[in-house]
């Protein structure tokens, strides 16, 4: 994506550590200085590996010793990309004049916490915000066997900044008294704690194996933040099993420790005290927080780090090259940082209540809304909202249940946790109303799709012998004569995978209407804008009836804007000569494979389509009715209350809560 990196290195206890260490996940990018940039001067710490003109710059410390860089990259570049990363607590930033200035420069925002991420966008940012945590080198600091064991090291401290330095010579006295002692590194250790005692070591720097060895040793680490976002010593002594005592700061505690186990008030140093004499005289307690501590930062580590930069660097690129260029980009992609997946799984964990009832759906509505990172929300925002080109989003890295039964082989389901229903249910609620119909799959609100081998080679999405063709989810009411395809078909569609195929062989298919209809001549699309047309009842709704699958009267297959509601799976079919032209003209267009887009969903991943914008359709796959098929669960919306007969509106069943707006349609 020919990437540079602008920056330089800024840790003063640790090679290893550092934001800059992001800079070698992608090691085919560009490194610049950014002091030399500032100078004047192009100064490289390493070289691309491509002569391209650079797409994307990330200046990695971009609201700090950065802040100078978005404006100099600008004018010298002024058809690439600029990201900036933000460091700083929200309470120095908003005084930071230069800083605000070098973030509201940049095309995108980076910040290494959701808390910091929501924050700026109440100050105003209207930039794209990515909450990407902080990483660590986990096999550095990790110890060589198992939870490691203090040896009587006794106390940590490590890093400079933002630290309260009264404070810390507050607890370093109180663990003197104790007969525990305290070893700090860091610039500001040396300048604010000169050892006054045997108790208290304020050493030089030292090696990154020594530092290593130290957090393995040490009872704990006693971070004495005024303020912080992150910080790479609570990384690195997570790796090693060292337990960390901090203030709770919301970011850190929430985000990166996961519990307030070890948290205390700020200034309640007491308290800090008590947690360290904990582990010191506690040498089993010490193990047990080590192994909690080890377990959780695998989800920070580097290496896990790098595609939620990738996909962060792609998509302000795909944004800022398809603004310049007047392009449309159909589809956005983004994936759930760790820490939100933890946070989402546990809450969710917690509703109760039937899964079509208000007392399910509203906490998992506000929950989503919560604990959804800024760019994700703003992503369902825009799409609900129909800003923009984006015709689908998909949302990778949800939370499953955990211990999710085998995949149902008839229509019985027998699901005994409801984590995924829960996620689901709350992440449609952004986009509209919950809707569900009487006559598919019994009225669920949240429907189970997996392979039936009775419907094998069924136009329906029970099957799996056979491909689903391009379509929109079309409503159907069985004992109603003349049926109204625009009035009742919902709005969108989210399909969450519960459980990919063992084959990896099923694919859902995405086309735009638009880039459909632009493969079509003029005067096709005007007829498929008339009522020249017959749609035939979709299979599923049908399943309890006669199943004779009646065809509607004559209606338009696209309305304004762009907006279709029609279904090559099920049955189409013209009713005069002309039409029947339009017709071919559309399947042919359909057929080209190379036409829009392709996704394999994994567990986990979410996509969200407009169904007015979009069609979509579903590759055949292996199915073995063996309790390991794909297993997917979807939810309808619908987003604006529009006119119908009160008999229409019977056709819909949705929660208590919801359905007051849609009988007043």
């Amino acid at each position: 994506m020919d990437l540079v990196f602008v920056g330089d290195r800024c840790n003063d206890h640790s090679p290893s550590s550092g934001y800059d260490q992001v800079c070698s996940l992608f090691p085919e990018a560009g490194w610049l200085s950014g002091r030399a940039l500032e100078a004047g001067r192009i100064e490289w710490h390493r070289a691309p590996k491509s002569a391209a003109v650079p797409r994307v710059f990330h200046v990695i410390y971009g609201d700090c010793s950065g802040k100078a860089v978005p404006a100099i990259l600008r004018e010298r570049f002024p058809l690439a990309a600029i990201i900036s990363s933000a460091h700083q607590p929200i309470v120095r930033l908003r005084d930071d004049a230069p800083a605000c200035a070098a973030l509201r420069a940049s095309d995108a925002i980076i910040t290494v916490s959701e808390v910091q991420a929501t924050e700026l966008c109440d100050l105003g940012f209207t930039a794209p915000i990515y909450p990407i945590p902080h990483g660590v080198w986990r096999d550095i600091f990790r110890p060589a066997s198992g939870p490691p064991a203090p040896d009587g090291t006794g106390v940590l401290m490590v890093g400079s900044f933002l630290r309260d330095w009264d404070g810390a010579r507050q607890v370093a006295d109180g663990l003197a008294q104790a007969g525990v002692r305290s070893i700090a590194f860091g610039a500001g250790a040396r300048k604010n704690l000169p050892a006054h005692d045997a108790s208290l070591e304020v050493s030089p720097r030292v090696t990154e194996a020594e530092l290593a060895s130290l957090y393995a040793r040490s009872a704990a680490l006693f971070l004495p933040f005024l303020e912080a976002t992150a910080s790479n010593a609570l990384l690195e002594a997570m790796a090693a099993g060292c337990p960390v005592i901090c203030p709770r700061l919301p970011s850190l505690i929430d985000e990166y420790l996961g519990d307030d186990l070890d948290a205390f008030e700020p200034g309640r140093y007491d308290l800090a005290i008590s947690r360290l004499l904990h582990y010191a005289r506690d040498p089993s307690a010490r193990a047990a927080r080590s192994g909690v501590l080890m377990a959780r930062v695998a989800s920070f580590d580097w290496p896990r780090l790098a595609p939620l930069h990738a996909e962060a660097y792609e998509d302000v690129v795909g944004r800022h090259v398809a603004a310049g260029r007047g392009e449309a980009r159909e589809v956005r992609s983004m994936t759930l940082p760790p820490a939100a997946r933890q946070r989402l799984g546990r809450a969710v964990c917690e509703h109760d209540g039937a899964v079509d009832s208000a007392a399910f759906v509203d906490p998992a509505v506000d929950t989503a809304r919560r604990l959804l990172p800024p760019h994700i929300r703003d992503a369902c925002e825009r799409l609900a909202r129909g800003i923009g080109p984006e015709v689908a989003l998909r949302i990778r890295g949800l939370p499953i249940d955990p211990d999710l039964p085998p995949t149902p082989i008839h229509g019985i389901v027998r699901k005994p946790t409801r984590m995924s229903e829960a996620v689901i249910v709350g992440i449609a609620g952004q986009f509209g109303d919950l809707v569900a119909y009487r006559d598919e799959k019994d009225g669920a609100l949240v429907q189970n799709v997996f392979p039936l081998p009775e419907e094998r080679a069924a136009p329906s999405n029970g099957s799996s012998d056979v491909a689903l063709d391009l379509h929109n989810e079309i409503a159907f009411r069985r004992d109603e004569a003349r049926w109204r395809t625009y009035e009742a078909s919902p709005d969108f569609l989210l399909l969450l995978c519960l459980r990919p195929p063992p084959h990896a062989d099923a694919f859902t298919r995405l086309v735009a209407v638009d880039t459909l209809l632009s493969r079509i001549a003029a005067e096709d699309r005007r007829i498929l804008e008339s009522p020249r047309f017959q749609l035939r009842a979709p299979y599923s709704f049908t399943r309890g009836g006669d199943q004779s699958r009646p065809w509607s009267e004559p209606v338009p297959l696209v309305r304004e804007r762009s907006r279709s509601c029609f279904d090559l799976a099920c049955g189409l079919r013209a009713t005069d000569a002309d039409a029947q032209r339009a017709l071919d003209a559309l399947r042919a267009a359909a057929a080209d494979p190379g036409l829009g887009h392709r996704f394999a969903l994994d567990e986990g991943d979410l996509l969200v389509i407009d169904n007015r914008r979009a069609l979509h359709g579903r590759s055949a796959f292996v199915a073995q009715a063996d309790g390991a098929d794909r297993w997917i669960q979807r939810v309808y919306v619908r987003r604006h209350p529009r006119s119908g007969s009160a008999d229409e509106q019977e056709a819909l069943e949705v929660p208590e809560r919801q359905r007051a707006a849609i009988v007043r349609m």
